[in-house]
């Protein structure tokens, strides 16, 4: 809290305060995904200090504005590991999450995928939504009386889930990216949960190429579904990921450069 409210040199950002905030992320991921503790023990005893500490990390988050997330390298990397281990469960395990610190994660993690295609802050924004998108999936397929708040979030924000699908895919099209596989795993969870997005997006973005171009990448998209069901078991997950794989080698031997059709990447906060 020191560091949150302490006055700092805009010359000197990261020695005078996300320096101290990074560390802070670094030995929560660790705390966290050591799985040290066995953290339903503090409700259960009425113990208010996870509480605490995990209300204190979304302060420290939301001091940060975002173009010094992606400013600083040694902050964003602690940040996406942090989000990767807090989304693993402990996100799930929450009664409820403050409204502006779930939107900012959202936001993000796509921008995670968009700015760090190469690096491993991709990856762990990758792990994070997949994290997300599988316990929703499961959660929605439960008949219980009460919802779960993470469900309720994305009802009451629908541009969400459309603005995480287009930051991925938009990855796997337009970049050359090293963490191909990283982006498979979310992407399928996202195109499950928003099919009528999916047949939209690429829809339009057929429309958008070059006439002689048109016909090969419909030939494509299609086969990167084939023999896809729509379940999260491992064998299904590891067929989407070779479609995706086979999908981005035919457009590469093929020549087939393709030309982003404009779509708004603005996710209201």
């Amino acid at each position: 809290r020191q560091i949150i409210g302490r006055p700092f040199n805009s010359q000197d950002k990261y020695a005078e305060k996300y320096k101290g905030i990074s560390i802070c992320f670094n030995i929560l991921t660790k705390s966290f995904a050591g799985r040290y503790v066995n953290f339903g023990v503090f409700e259960l005893y009425g113990d208010k200090a996870l509480e605490i500490v995990l209300n204190t990390s979304f302060e420290m988050m939301l001091c940060v504005p975002f173009d010094d997330i992606l400013m600083y390298p040694k902050l964003s990397k602690t940040f996406y590991e942090w989000l990767d281990t807090f989304t693993n469960g402990h996100m799930m395990a929450l009664h409820n999450m403050d409204s502006n610190a779930f939107l900012y994660i959202m936001r993000a993690l796509a921008e995670g995928i968009q700015h760090f295609p190469h690096g491993s802050q991709c990856a762990a924004a990758c792990s994070a939504i997949d994290h997300i998108c599988t316990f929703v999936i499961h959660q929605s397929a439960k008949q219980k009386p009460k919802r779960h708040w993470l469900l309720s979030y994305l009802t009451q924000y629908p541009n969400i889930l459309p603005y995480l699908f287009t930051a991925n895919f938009s990855a796997v099209l337009f970049e050359e990216s090293q963490n191909q596989w990283s982006l498979s795993r979310p992407l399928l969870c996202l195109i499950l949960l928003n099919p009528d997005y999916w047949e939209q997006y690429t829809r339009n973005l057929v429309l958008y190429q070059l006439l002689e171009r048109r016909d090969v990448l419909a030939k494509a998209l299609t086969s990167l579904m084939q023999d896809v069901e729509f379940n999260l078991i491992s064998k299904n997950r590891d067929r989407f990921t070779q479609n995706l794989s086979t999908f981005k080698r035919e457009l590469t031997n093929d020549n087939v450069i393709l030309v982003a059709p404009p779509m708004d990447m603005k996710m209201t906060m």
